[in-house]
C-alpha cells in the first residue's frame, strides 16, 4: 500500500514537501520530498526520529550524518541541518524507516590502495538479509556481474572491483 500526501506554501503556492508512505516486508517507511530554496539548511521531518533511522539524500546521493561531514540530525525536534547550504531547487529526500526496524551501518573510509573487501562487525551477512550498499553515496548492486557480492563465512562484503581510495562505503545490514 502507498500513501501520497502533497504540502503547498500558500502564499507562493509552490510544493514544498511530498510525502510517501510504502508498506514493505521488513516494516513501513516513509519517504519525504523536498524542494529546497535559497539559503535553506534546515528540514523538519513530520516523522519522530531516532538514531538510525533515518537516510537523508540529496540529488539523488545518500549524505553522511556527522559534524565533520553532511548533515546533524536534532532528534527532539525532527529535524535534518546540513552543514552547508543546500543548492536551491535541489531534491531533497528523508527516508523514515518505521521504529524498530533493526539497522546496523557500517562505514568504511578506504584507505590508500583502495580495497575489495569490506568486513562488517556491527550486524550480520546472512545469505538472505536485506542489505543496501552505498559507494560515495550512490546505491551499487548485487551480483557477480554488478558491483558486489555476499561473503557470508568472512562476514564481509566483497567488491567485484577495487574501491578507489579517499571513497566512503556504507554497507547498511537489516
Amino acid at each position: 500500500m502507498t500513501q501520497n500526501i502533497m504540502v503547498f506554501d500558500t502564499v507562493t503556492e509552490r510544493l514544498v514537501q511530498t510525502r510517501n508512505t510504502i508498506a514493505s516486508i521488513a516494516g513501513a517507511e516513509a519517504n519525504y520530498y523536498y524542494e529546497t530554496s535559497s539559503g535553506q539548511t534546515d528540514f523538519i521531518l513530520g516523522e519522530t526520529l531516532v538514531s538510525k533511522n533515518v537516510s537523508i539524500f540529496l540529488n539523488g546521493v545518500l549524505q553522511r550524518e556527522g559534524v565533520s561531514y553532511n548533515y546533524t540530525l536534532e532528534i527532539g525536534t525532527n529535524t535534518v541541518i546540513f552543514n552547508e547550504t543546500v543548492p536551491e531547487n535541489a531534491e531533497f529526500m528523508a527516508r523514515v524507516e518505521q521504529v524498530g526496524v533493526e539497522i546496523n551501518d557500517n562505514h568504511f573510509d578506504v584507505g590508500v590502495g583502495g580495497q575489495t573487501q569490506f568486513t562488517c562487525s556491527l550486524g550480520l551477512v546472512t545469505s538472505n538479509n536485506r542489505i543496501e550498499i552505498w559507494n560515495n553515496g550512490v546505491m551499487v548492486r548485487e551480483g557477480a556481474s554488478h558491483d558486489w557480492q555476499r561473503n557470508v563465512g568472512q562476514n564481509a562484503i566483497d567488491f567485484n572491483y577495487t574501491v578507489p581510495e579517499n571513497a566512503w562505503v556504507l554497507v547498511r545490514l537489516y
